[in-house]
C-alpha cells in the first residue's frame, strides 16, 4: 500500500484561513500540474484572485500509513515481548538463587548447631576426666588425650551436605583432622562389612559341611541294614 497525500485548503500559518475552490487548490497543490499551477496563478493575478500558498502535509496529521508501517510495529512488539521474557527469566533465576541461599544457610546453621553441642559434649568429658584425675591423683594430660582420642574414634563424623550431594568440609583448620576421621570411618565400615560377609560365608560352608555329613551317615547306616 503506497502513501497518499491529503490536501489542506490553508496553510498551518495562515490564522485567516482563506477559502478557495478545491479544484483551484487541487490544481496548485498537485506537483504533476505545474503548467496548470502556473496558468492558475496568471490567471489569478489578472482577476486579482487571492493567491493560495502551496502545502505539502505528507508526514502529519492528515498523511496516510505506508506499507513499512505493520512491519515496524511488529518489530517493536517483538522487542517488547523479549524485553519482558528476559525480565521474568531474571526473576526466575534470583528467586532460584535466594532459595538455594536460604537451603545452604539453614544447613549451615543446622552444622554450627550440631559442631557446638559436640564441642559441650567434649567439653563435658574433659571436666568428668579432670574430676576424675584430681581423685585419683594421676595425671591429668594423658587420661584427658586418652579420653578424647578414644571419644573422637568411636562418634563418627557427620558432614552437612551442599544441594550437589557433595559433603561440605568447614575452613576451621582441622581440615586434616575431619579427613582422617573420615577415612577411620570408612576404614571401620568396610572392616565391618568384611567380617560380616566372612561371618556369612562360614556358617554357610559349616550348614553345608554338616549337611554332607549328614547324608554320609545316612547312607552307611542305610548299607548296613542290607
Amino acid at each position: 500500500m503506497g502513501r497518499y497525500t491529503t490536501m489542506q485548503t490553508f496553510s498551518d500559518q495562515d490564522a485567516q484561513g482563506a477559502a478557495v475552490p478545491y479544484t483551484a487548490a487541487a490544481t496548485t497543490s498537485s506537483p504533476a500540474s505545474l503548467d496548470a499551477s502556473s496558468a492558475v496563478s496568471s490567471d489569478a493575478k489578472k482577476d486579482g484572485g487571492l493567491r493560495i500558498k502551496r502545502v505539502e502535509n505528507v508526514s502529519g496529521s492528515g498523511a496516510g500509513a505506508g506499507s513499512g508501517e505493520f512491519h515496524t510495529y511488529r518489530a517493536a512488539r517483538r522487542r517488547e515481548l523479549e524485553r519482558v521474557a528476559a525480565m521474568e527469566q531474571r526473576y526466575k533465576q534470583n528467586k532460584a538463587q535466594q532459595e538455594f541461599e536460604a537451603v545452604r544457610k539453614r544447613n549451615a546453621e543446622e552444622f554450627q548447631a550440631q559442631a557446638r553441642k559436640r564441642a559441650a559434649k567434649r567439653r563435658r568429658r574433659k571436666e568428668r576426666v579432670h574430676a576424675v584425675a584430681v581423685a585419683r591423683g594421676t595425671d591429668e594430660t594423658e587420661t584427658g588425650a586418652d579420653e578424647e582420642k578414644r571419644a573422637e574414634m568411636q562418634l563418627p563424623v557427620v558432614l552437612p551436605e551442599t544441594p550437589g550431594g557433595v559433603p561440605e568440609i568447614v575452613n576451621d583448620g582441622r581440615f586434616l583432622e575431619t579427613m582422617l576421621a573420615l577415612q577411620r570411618n570408612k576404614e571401620k565400615e568396610v572392616e565391618e562389612e568384611e567380617e560380616t560377609r566372612t561371618s556369612v560365608q562360614l556358617r554357610f560352608a559349616g550348614e553345608q559341611k554338616e549337611s554332607s555329613y549328614h547324608s554320609l551317615y545316612v547312607r552307611r547306616r542305610a548299607s548296613a541294614r542290607q
